[in-house]
């Protein structure tokens, strides 16, 4: 809410539906995470949280590794989602030979090493990459970092990109049968 864009994107939302915002476990306010976390149990986690809202039906707007945890639910609870939007997103984290478009182990590591060594830090290149048009905007990187550190700490950070690096839901998307885009 305090990013002016972010801001005006989830009030353009609350016109026409109501807005149910979700952080996956380990970060922000929740517990952290003691062992591993599965995309399955992130699916579930969502669908408590829909409990909680009182939400039988919802759209789902993903984001980044969010698409994964959207597509599980969409696939294995099909009557609780209406569609799905996977903005940003992949189905497979890491490279494999039949996904080979897509960074290494090795290259993974590298990159959440050099994240959580800028972790919470304005000048982190890390809004060059993911949003290149804005790099400059000073505004956005201090939010940014602000984020960042109420989000995790460089270690929580790092630790939770590392349990990115093995998910896969290829299997499951062809078990979704809701409008998705």
């Amino acid at each position: 809410w305090e990013a002016p864009a972010v801001r005006r994107f989830l009030e353009a939302l609350t016109v026409f539906s109501r807005v149910i915002l979700f952080d996956k476990r380990g970060s922000g306010l929740s517990d952290r995470l003691l062992d591993g976390q599965t995309v399955e149990q992130d699916a579930l986690d969502a669908l408590a949280v829909l409990d909680a809202a009182g939400s039988e039906r919802a759209a789902l707007l993903t984001y980044a590794t969010g698409g994964v945890t959207g597509a599980t639910l969409a696939a294995d609870h099909p009557e609780r989602v209406g569609a799905l939007i996977m903005y940003a997103s992949v189905a497979r984290t890491s490279w494999a030979p039949d996904y080979d478009w897509a960074l290494t182990r090795e290259e993974r590591a590298e990159f959440t090493e050099r994240n959580a060594s800028t972790w919470g830090n304005s000048d982190s290149p890390i809004l060059a990459l993911v949003a290149p048009s804005v790099a400059d905007d000073g505004a956005l990187a201090e939010w940014l970092a602000r984020m960042q550190r109420l989000a995790a700490s460089p270690a929580e950070a790092r630790a939770l990109a590392s349990g990115l690096a093995d998910m896969d839901v290829r299997e499951a998307l062809p078990r979704i049968s809701v409008p998705t885009l």
